[in-house]
């Protein structure tokens, strides 16, 4: 009894991630070593509205990416994060100052 109890619970986890691995999508799987990153910030100081403080730090630059994890590389130090944490750093243009 207590064998087909665990045989289904090993069946419907099966079920379970392969529903969720349906679902999930992997993040920033076109970074590569080097390139440049913003690391979103996840903890703000207590008691302070967080509205006109910084988002993001950046950009960091990535050692290491393994489709989960990232090992990025800010002045010497490494520092390993969650994908979903990182957001590619785009360049754009600044617009021009309009001359007075």
């Amino acid at each position: 009894m207590i064998s087909s109890a665990r045989g289904e619970l090993t069946r419907a986890q099966e079920r379970y991630k392969a529903s969720f691995d349906k679902a999930v999508r992997p993040k920033n799987q076109d970074l590569k070593k080097d390139d440049p990153v913003f690391l979103r910030v996840e903890v703000h100081g207590a008691g302070r509205s967080t509205k006109l403080e910084r988002q993001a730090h950046g950009p960091l630059y990535v050692e290491r990416n393994d489709g989960h994890t990232f090992l990025l590389r800010n002045r010497g130090e490494l520092i390993r994060v969650s994908s979903d944490r990182v957001t590619a750093f785009r360049r754009t243009a600044l617009p021009r100052r309009l001359s007075s």
